[in-house]
C-alpha cells in the first residue's frame, strides 16, 4: 500500500512523477543523497515514560479523530466523526480550543451535528438545531431559548453534553473514548511524530504531505496490508510496482518484547523509537531490504526500510540509515494511524515526512503536489479492490492466512497481537448504542 511511498527514497518520486526518476538513468543525483551524519536533538523531556505498556483494553489508548488543520475556530458547522461507531461532534470554541461532544443533545436526543456553532453573547457555542440550545466549552449549556432568562442560569448550570477528553498536539485532535477521569495525556504516542519534535533545523525533516481517507474496510485489514512490502510489485504495478522487478524481500525483526535490551540490533534504533519500551510492550520493528535498493545513486550498501507496529493501530516506516544512534543519508518518515470508524470502516490518517530537498522543493509546485495527491488515492483505490474481497472471504468462514512466508512475518506480529487484545475485549470494540444517557426531565 503506502508502504511504498517511502520503500525508496527515490520512490517518492516516482509517486510525486514518475518521469522523475528517468533522470537517474543520465544524470548523477548522488549529491542529493550525501548528507551528514546526524545526531537528532529534542527538548527535555519530550518523551516522557508511558504509566502503561502494556494496555490491551482498546477504550484506555488515545487516538487522533482529524487533522488540526479540518476544524477551524472559523467553522460554522460541527465535524462529525465516529469512533468505535459511537457518533462524537467537534468544534472550537472562542478560545481556540476544541470541544468533543457525543453526537447527542441531552433535551430530545437530537443529532448537535446538525446544529451550528455561532457566537452567542461574545462567545462561540454549538446550537441545537431542534430547539435552539446552546452548548459551550467541554459541552456545558448556556442558553435554553424556552425558558425566562430569569430560570435560565441555573438551569444551564446542571445541563451538559456528555463530553470526550480531547488534546491536540503533532497537528491531530487526539480523543480518549472512555471515562475522562482515566484519561493521560501522557499516555498519548508523541514518539511517533519524532519529527515535530527536533530542535535542530539542520536535522529537521518538512511535512510532505498530512492527509485523511475514509475506507469501507475493516481497520484490521488496512493495517495489515501496510505491513505487507511483498504486495507492492503487484498490486501496485504500474503505479508504485513494477511486477516484472518483483524480487526476494529480506526482513529481520530487531525490536520486540523478545528481543533483550542488550542485544546489538537495538543498538542501531534511538531509544525513542524502541515503541516496545516507550510505548507498548508488544510493539515491533521490521527491518527488510530488496536488491534494487543498492542501484540507486548514493545509498549506502546497508540502506533497509524500518517497519513498526505500534498498538493499538499505528504502523510508521522509516527508510535512512541508523548507525549508533545517527540518522545518515536521505530520510522519509511515514506514520498511519487507522482508526476504527465502524466495524466496515476505517479513517486512515497519514503524514509523511521528508528530508529529500529535491523531493520537497517539487512539492511545493501546486501541479506536483496535486498529482502527488492524486496518486496516493489511485494506491489506496487499489488496495481497496483486492481488501474487498479478502474482506469478504474472510466473512464467510476462511481464516486471515493460512500459508505464510518470511515476508509475511510482521503481518503474523500483528494477527497474533490482535487475538490477544480480543481475548481481553469479550464485549466486543465496537458501539452498541448508548447507555445511562439521562435525559433531562425540565417539567
Amino acid at each position: 500500500m503506502l508502504l511504498a511511498l517511502g520503500a525508496i527514497v527515490v520512490g517518492g518520486l516516482v509517486v510525486v512523477s514518475k518521469y522523475y526518476l528517468r533522470l537517474f538513468d543520465w544524470l548523477d543525483f548522488s549529491f542529493i543523497f550525501k548528507q551528514k551524519n546526524i545526531i537528532e536533538k529534542f527538548p527535555n523531556d519530550t518523551f516522557k515514560t508511558k504509566s502503561d505498556v502494556t494496555n490491551l483494553e482498546m477504550t484506555l489508548f488515545w487516538y487522533p479523530v482529524a487533522l488540526s488543520k479540518d476544524v477551524s475556530i472559523t467553522d460554522s458547522k460541527p465535524k462529525t466523526i465516529k469512533l468505535f461507531g459511537e457518533p462524537l461532534a467537534l468544534y472550537r470554541t472562542s478560545d481556540g480550543n476544541i470541544t468533543c461532544v457525543k453526537d447527542l443533545c441531552p433535551h430530545r436526543s437530537a443529532k448537535l451535528s446538525t446544529g451550528q456553532v455561532t457566537e452567542f453573547e461574545g462567545k462561540r457555542s454549538l446550537e441545537c438545531a431542534y430547539h435552539g440550545w446552546r452548548f459551550e466549552k467541554e459541552g456545558q449549556c448556556v442558553r435554553i431559548p424556552s425558558v425566562s432568562s430569569e430560570r435560565m442560569k441555573g438551569l444551564c448550570s446542571t445541563i451538559k453534553c456528555q463530553a470526550k477528553q480531547v488534546h491536540e498536539c503533532c497537528g491531530l485532535i487526539w480523543v480518549f473514548p472512555n471515562d475522562k477521569v482515566k484519561a493521560d495525556i501522557n499516555q498519548i504516542p508523541l514518539e511517533l511524530f519524532r519529527e515535530e519534535f527536533l530542535t535542530d533545523d539542520s536535522s529537521k525533516l518538512e511535512v510532505l504531505i498530512e492527509n485523511t481517507r475514509d475506507l469501507p474496510c475493516h481497520y484490521s485489514f488496512v493495517l495489515e496490508n501496510l505491513l505487507d512490502p511483498a504486495h507492492l510489485d503487484f498490486t501496485h504495478d504500474g503505479t508504485i510496482g513494477k511486477r516484472s522487478q518483483a524480487t526476494q524481500i529480506q526482513s529481520q525483526l530487531v525490536i520486540s518484547k523478545d528481543i533483550p535490551s542488550d542485544n546489538p540490533s537495538r543498538r542501531l534504533i534511538p531509544k525513542e523509537m524502541q515503541y516496545d519500551q516507550s510505548i507498548h510492550q508488544d510493539s515491533f520493528t521490521y527491518r527488510f531490504t530488496k536488491p534494487e535498493f543498492k542501484k540507486i545513486p548514493g545509498l549506502k550498501s546497508e540502506f533497509m526500510v524500518q517497519l513498526s507496529f505500534i498498538p493499538p493501530c499505528f504502523v510508521r516506516m522509516d527508510t535512512t540509515d541508523y548507525i549508533a544512534n545517527e540518522r545518515s543519508g536521505p530520510r522519509m518518515s511515514q506514520v498511519f494511524c487507522l482508526i476504527p470508524t465502524g466495524e466496515g470502516e476505517v479513517k486512515v490518517i497519514f503524514k509523511f515526512y521528508s528530508s529529500l530537498s529535491i523531493l520537497n522543493f517539487l512539492n511545493k509546485i501546486p501541479f506536483i503536489r496535486n498529482k502527488f495527491a492524486k496518486t496516493v488515492d489511485m494506491i489506496f483505490d487499489q488496495d481497496l479492490e483486492l481488501l474487498a474481497g479478502v474482506y469478504e472471504n474472510v466473512n464467510n468462514g476462511v481464516k486471515v492466512f493460512s500459508k505464510i512466508v518470511n515476508a509475511d512475518a510482521p503481518i503474523k506480529g500483528y494477527r497474533e497481537w490482535e487475538a490477544k487484545m480480543l481475548n481481553v475485549n469479550k464485549k466486543g470494540i465496537f458501539f452498541k448504542g448508548w447507555e445511562n444517557v439521562d435525559i433531562e426531565d425540565l417539567f
